[in-house]
């Protein structure tokens, strides 16, 4: 198969799997919340709202393990604004080996990150991570740093 298919349909499954966790379905005063919706802890979910005006929607593997798709969701779209520049750069580290994943590019669709000026309250963003190596497992401890915005001890599902 080659590059440019295996990535559109990467971004299809992506596409797809933002479709479905939308809505209602993953607001966080509901007591049920879909396995695409998972949250990170209550006690770093609570900061990161606080903070940056986020909340951590999934963290989990994707495209056979070879990306790592994370997901959040927009609760203050005026302090989220850090976490969605297009001039951020946006890393993610694994904190067993220090192994720094960055965000694929392709010539002619970008960088595989929903990039946002100006958030939406309720929205649920995606940044993918390539992973080709596949240092991070299930059940890796990562920090995620985009531009200013960091979020360390998040647990991959």
């Amino acid at each position: 198969m080659n590059y440019h298919l295996s990535l559109t349909l990467v971004l299809g499954v992506a596409w797809l799997g933002t479709r479905l966790c939308a809505g209602d379905a993953c607001c966080p005063t509901t007591k049920e919340t879909p396995s695409c919706c998972a949250k990170a802890s209550t006690e770093a979910g609570a900061d990161l709202a606080e903070k940056w005006g986020i909340q951590v929607a999934s963290l989990r593997m994707t495209a056979g393990d070879r990306m790592v798709d994370f997901r959040y969701k927009v609760v203050d779209p005026t302090k989220a604004t850090v976490v969605g520049k297009r001039e951020s750069k946006a890393y993610l580290i694994d904190q067993n080996t220090g192994t720094k994943l960055q965000v694929p590019t392709s010539p002619k669709i970008g960088a595989l990150r929903a990039r946002a000026d100006k958030p939406i309250a309720g929205t649920i963003y995606t940044v993918l991570f390539g992973n080709a190596a596949r240092v991070v497992r299930p059940g890796s401890v990562v920090t995620i740093e985009i531009g200013e915005f960091r979020a360390a001890g998040l647990k991959v599902e």
